[in-house]
């Protein structure tokens, strides 16, 4: 009886997961107006500071005026870099405003999501893996 029964329990796990670029596990996009992409920083020295320490931490806007569209953030000698790593402040390549907007319209579609589905979809991520479909060198995933 287990035999015929493990092929299907096996086949029924795979059809609920979903494997299709609509699962954003699978295919991130940082959303326009929600999500920041956190900057020269280490994902070890984070972990370190949140869990290990258990410290909160903030975030910290670019430096610039609110209509420099420039997307580069300033060259950090070693140093610099290292105290980055170890602060409790998480640098972002977003202007201040469109930093507090963002994170505002982040946490409104975090809770309206505990409200009405019940599942908390906030958290952080250490780490990206950038993929490519066989045959598609051009896009990244």
């Amino acid at each position: 009886m287990s035999e015929t029964l493990l092929p299907k329990l096996e086949a029924s796990r795979k059809e609920l997961l979903d494997l299709g670029m609509r699962n954003s596990l699978l295919n991130y996009k940082i959303p326009q107006g929600r999500g920041l992409h956190i900057v020269q920083e280490k994902s070890s020295a984070i972990y370190d500071i949140l869990v290990r320490q258990a410290k909160a931490m903030t975030f910290l806007g670019r430096p610039g005026k609110e209509e420099d569209n420039e997307t580069d953030l300033p060259e950090l000698t070693e140093l610099e870099l290292t105290d980055a790593y170890n602060d409790t402040r998480l640098q972002t390549n977003e202007t201040e405003k469109k930093l507090q907007a963002k994170i505002l319209n982040t946490y409104y579609f975090a809770r309206t999501s505990i409200e009405e589905q019940g599942v908390n979809i906030l958290y952080i991520s250490l780490g990206m893996l950038n993929w490519y479909e066989e045959g598609n060198k051009e896009n990244a995933r």
